[in-house]
């Protein structure tokens, strides 16, 4: 059974019982309304009667006295004297047959000297009969005096009260199943929408989609909003795991790629070294040199694979609070090492602090500074700088060298590029993006200007500690250089 069905029974079962309990009460009161009516008029006539009766001296009197003195009382009320044995002695006028008399209903109203009601029926008349047991003044019963009223058209009226209320009823139940099914469909809609997209979503792994529901933040909207959040969720899960998965592709792909130049030197070198023994001293010392060479290039690009594979898996940096000037003037010291004629300068570090990690700061610094060398040609310079600017220490690595072309820019800090290996001097294509990703791991973000033949400059911004920038001064921040 569906749960619309199951709501619209619910409703039409409800109302269904609410109209019974009003439908009775309305009956039953007016029903109960009505017989009072009948007891005060009956009881008020028994009185008059009776005390007419036992004042005049009644039965001894005869039966011409009393039917003249019931006669005198309210000729629209049935009455009739029965003696103790039950038999008839008078009636009034209206009574053409008279009253059905029960010796039974007799004796009781006289032993127990209580009014006994009964329902009859004369002919096409229906009458409320009351029998009042009557005693003389001295207490002892002389007869039954029965009473009686039309109450033909109480009964019809009640009669088609009931009729009505049945039809009422029974029309209602059908309007509210029909009522109840179109609220309930309304209603349950918006889940018939929840569940049509999850299958949906399902079906095609469209994780991106959600609920459309423009209704009142009720339960259902609730509802919808919290499967909107969860599928928010799924989406990011497999977005994580897509993205894994993309990434461990891309690391085999590229380690693969990477990994095929040196090991086919080594092995060629290996081979060289195997079938010729006679190989001369020269040849033998050069084939280990470029064994030697490689081994240190592969050891170079797996370190730097290994980064970048922890970077796509969502390896954050622990960080602390760094002093720029302590790591630049310590690359400063280790870069001089391999200047092979390039002029290295270091522009006054300016006191600035940094949320972020030693290590890795000096590995972005390092990096920038040895692509700046190995493509300034002898004689040229390399400078390094940091300057405090809108929240921001923006630190500058620029060079006199080729510089890079304008179509090569915009790719420069993906992974294995190489513009000609203008930028790489037989490097591995990695630093770069290595390096950019250090940045953004820092709340930063690096740049790259340059011009053929005039040189390049590397700019990194990093948040300054102890300011947080508004967004427009990021934006301003960024902008600049």
């Amino acid at each position: 059974m569906s749960l619309r069905l199951r709501l619209t029974l619910w409703y039409t079962g409800i109302l269904a019982a609410a109209l019974l309990l009003v439908s009775m009460a309305v009956y039953f009161t007016l029903s109960f309304t009505l017989n009072q009516q009948a007891n005060q008029f009956l009881n008020a006539r028994a009185q008059q009667y009776a005390r007419a009766l036992i004042l005049a001296g009644a039965p001894g009197r005869g039966n011409g006295f009393i039917r003249e003195q019931l006669s005198n009382f309210n000729p629209d009320t049935y009455a009739q004297f029965v003696t103790p044995d039950g038999t008839p002695f008078t009636r009034t006028p209206n009574l053409s047959s008279g009253l059905p008399v029960d010796k039974g209903i007799i004796d009781r109203a006289l032993r127990t000297g209580h009014t006994i009601s009964q329902t009859v029926r004369l002919g096409d008349v229906v009458l409320r009969v009351d029998d009042f047991p009557l005693n003389t003044t001295d207490g002892q019963p002389f007869g039954v005096l029965q009473l009686g009223r039309d109450i033909t058209q109480q009964q019809a009226s009640l009669v088609g009260l009931r009729e009505v209320l049945i039809l009422a009823g029974f029309s209602g139940v059908i309007v509210a199943f029909g009522a109840g099914w179109i609220v309930a469909r309304q209603a349950l809609r918006p889940i018939g929408r929840v569940a049509q997209t999850a299958q949906d979503i399902g079906d095609s792994r469209d994780f991106a989609r959600r609920v459309d529901y423009s209704g009142p933040n009720d339960e259902l909207g609730q509802l919808c909003s919290t499967f909107n959040v969860m599928l928010g969720h799924i989406q990011d899960a497999y977005q994580q795991i897509e993205n894994a998965l993309q990434a461990q592709r891309r690391f085999v792909a590229d380690a693969s790629h990477e990994l095929r130049t040196p090991l086919t030197t080594i092995r060629g070198n290996i081979g060289l070294l195997a079938r010729a023994p006679s190989v001369s001293t020269q040849d033998r010392r050069e084939a280990l040199e470029d064994m030697s060479s490689e081994a240190e290039r592969m050891s170079r690009l797996v370190s730097n694979l290994l980064v970048l594979a922890r970077a796509d898996a969502g390896l954050h940096i622990a960080k602390q609070p760094v002093h720029v000037e302590d790591i630049m003037q310590e690359v400063y010291r280790q870069s001089r090492v391999l200047s092979n004629g390039v002029a290295l300068r270091l522009d006054d570090p300016q006191s600035a602090e940094v949320e972020g990690s030693p290590d890795y700061l000096k590995q972005l610094l390092v990096i920038l500074m040895e692509n700046a060398i190995k493509n300034t040609p002898s004689g040229g310079e390399v400078r390094l700088a940091d300057l405090i600017e809108n929240g921001f220490v923006r630190l500058t690595v620029s060079d006199t060298g080729k510089g890079i072309p304008p179509d090569a820019l915009p790719h420069i800090f993906e992974r294995f590029y190489q513009a000609d290996k203008s930028r790489t001097g037989g490097g591995t294509g990695l630093g770069l993006a290595i390096a950019k990703w250090i940045a953004e791991e820092h709340g930063g973000r690096i740049e790259a200007q340059s011009r053929l033949g005039a040189g390049s400059t590397f700019t990194v911004w990093l948040p300054r500690n102890g300011h947080a920038p508004a967004r427009d001064e990021v934006a301003a921040g960024m902008a600049l250089g």
